[in-house]
């Protein structure tokens, strides 16, 4: 869902540079991180369908866009009039004339060049990348056109009012099954991933794949949101328009961007949507993880320059998200 969704803001962006008609492919693709939903199985509709990204967002001019489930079909026509890009991980565009820090802002990519006389002009490959490390000095016009690209009022409206319901609260991403090869997350890891939070006092709403091995004993004052949504709000989901567990999963982060504070896993796009909420609305220091990753001041302008943990650019580009994600505030 997160994937999908920062694909689909950078078809979004690429649509406003171009002004052409835009084909978004392969929005049903298999999902490569099955997870155990037994702890929300009670409200899981197993004949709701699953939505698509674009059935769950707002999109600005919706007739510019084509949405197809499978993947791109290839004819010699298209082959023959198209410009064929690699994903735009491996690219940036500038929408200024001012070329200064070019070099801090791509470390490395190509610049991205619009060939306007191209009939086709087609991103393949790994699309996979945050607008904040794609798009150079945006403009208030592409800034607009992101941020009119939200998610549907019944969810954003739904979780709201889990929100209320839990009040002033801290939230937490415990990711415990597909990532936890790379990040193991014991008892000391969250204790530490705790201590980061600015009040512990507050009461930690948790959101994870599996609530079965989070380690609980890492800090007291602890409520699951997934018991929230089933115990409190069982009625309001089932008046969604969608039931099925990319619902579930979508609510539960939404209910996460209303935390004071939050932690949670490195390299989780889940993850990275509300340290995004939290940037929108001014929350600098947004970025926490339950694992250690390093900063050092000094190296360039752009957070990324600074920013260790991960140094090559593939990885930069969905590891984390950024505060250069923050759009301008009058269009918040």
């Amino acid at each position: 869902m997160s994937n999908h969704l920062m694909s689909l803001e950078n078809a979004v962006a690429l649509q406003h540079i171009t002004n052409r008609q835009t084909i978004v492919y392969n929005t049903f693709g298999s999902n490569p991180h099955p997870w155990d939903q037994s702890h929300i199985s009670q409200l899981i509709d197993g004949s709701s369908p699953t939505p698509r990204i674009w059935e769950l967002v707002d999109l600005p001019n919706p007739d510019k866009f084509i949405f197809l489930d499978a993947e791109m079909p290839t004819t010699t026509t298209w082959a023959r009039d198209e410009v064929k890009y690699h994903g735009v991980q491996e690219y940036f565009y500038n929408f200024s004339t001012d070329d200064t820090d070019e070099d801090f802002f791509s470390e490395g990519r190509q610049k991205l060049v619009v060939h306007d006389d191209a009939r086709i002009l087609h991103f393949g490959g790994v699309n996979l990348c945050y607008y904040s490390y794609l798009l150079m000095n945006r403009s208030p016009e592409v800034e607009a056109a992101l941020a009119a690209v939200r998610w549907k009022a019944e969810y954003a409206e739904f979780a709201e009012r889990v929100a209320q319901y839990l009040g002033d609260f801290n939230g937490a991403h415990m990711r415990m099954t597909d990532h936890s090869h790379n990040y193991a997350l014991d008892a000391q890891r969250a204790v530490a991933g705790f201590a980061k939070l600015e009040d512990p006092s507050k009461t930690v709403v948790i959101c994870t794949d599996d609530p079965g091995r989070v380690p609980l004993a890492a800090v007291r004052n602890v409520l699951f949101v997934n018991d929230v949504i089933n115990n409190e709000f069982a009625a309001d989901f089932r008046q969604l328009p969608y039931q099925d567990s990319t619902a579930y999963g979508l609510v539960s982060l939404l209910v996460m961007t209303h935390a004071a504070d939050f932690v949670g896993t490195p390299g989780s796009t889940y993850t990275g949507m509300v340290h995004r909420a939290m940037y929108q609305r001014g929350k600098e220091n947004a970025y926490k993880v339950w694992h250690e990753e390093v900063d050092i001041a000094g190296s360039g302008p752009y957070t990324w320059n600074s920013w260790t943990s991960r140094t090559h650019g593939p990885a930069k580009s969905w590891w984390r998200e950024w505060p250069e994600s923050r759009l301008k505030k009058d269009l918040q």
